[in-house]
């Protein structure tokens, strides 16, 4: 929070009153406000875990059930998939040709 301080306006008595009125509301609900956001910051970090926890776990399923069919095949590997938005570019999985659930990149290692 930002204030602006004026000397002519602290001469007012009344401008004197409200400053430390606001400072009396601040030194009290600033530890709620900082509750607030720590409470928001752990939410926010408990999501970024979770979907990167339920990214992981996708990829893990998708290597544990295809990537020795598609090493065999293309002689490449999972590599992973897109997380800033969902493409299904294919309706059907290209290695079993069941219903795709995402598109997944795979590539060789050099």
């Amino acid at each position: 929070f930002f204030f602006f301080y004026n000397s002519k306006l602290s001469a007012n008595p009344n401008m004197r009153l409200n400053f430390s009125k606001l400072k009396k509301f601040f030194k009290k609900n600033l530890s709620i406000f900082i509750t607030y956001l720590s409470i928001l910051g752990i939410i926010l970090v408990w999501n970024i875990i979770y979907v990167q926890a339920k990214i992981y776990t996708d990829i893990q399923q998708a290597e544990l059930d295809y990537d020795h069919e598609v090493e065999l095949e293309y002689g490449a590997e999972v590599r992973g998939k897109r997380v800033d938005e969902e493409k299904h570019e294919f309706a059907t999985c290209l290695i079993c040709g069941k219903p795709a659930g995402c598109t997944v990149y795979i590539a060789k290692s050099y």
